[in-house]
């Protein structure tokens, strides 16, 4: 493709570089750059908790109780997001009612067969 140049040796920049998208549409880089590794998130799973033995969870000397904390961050004050970490919650809220149901239910079975 020739540009205004009368020699022909002149090529458009859009074709030259490419990190731009062509057409008339967008005007910057499109690859994303990673600004270095994501940091390591100081929530530990659940699976620290598990006894080997005995039914349950198990507490940990130095550590919080086993129970479900949700991990406050910034994104969780998005107003637009608030839809989805509201979901979020409600079923961890869900999991706990269903857990503790079948616990009670299991201690109901074990004090009928003594």
């Amino acid at each position: 493709m020739q540009g205004c140049g009368g020699n022909g040796s002149t090529q458009k920049t859009w074709e030259l570089n490419p990190d731009h998208s062509g057409g008339s549409g967008i005007h910057r880089p499109v690859k994303v750059v990673r600004k270095g590794k994501k940091q390591q998130s100081s929530v530990v799973s659940g699976a620290v908790y598990r006894s080997k033995k005995a039914r349950g969870d198990m507490k940990r000397k130095g550590m919080p109780d086993p129970y479900a904390y949700v991990p406050l961050s910034r994104k969780m004050l998005n107003k637009r997001k608030k839809a989805k970490y509201s979901g979020q919650f409600t079923n961890l809220v869900r999991a706990a009612r269903k857990g503790a149901r079948k616990g009670v239910k299991a201690r109901a079975r074990s004090g009928k067969k003594k």
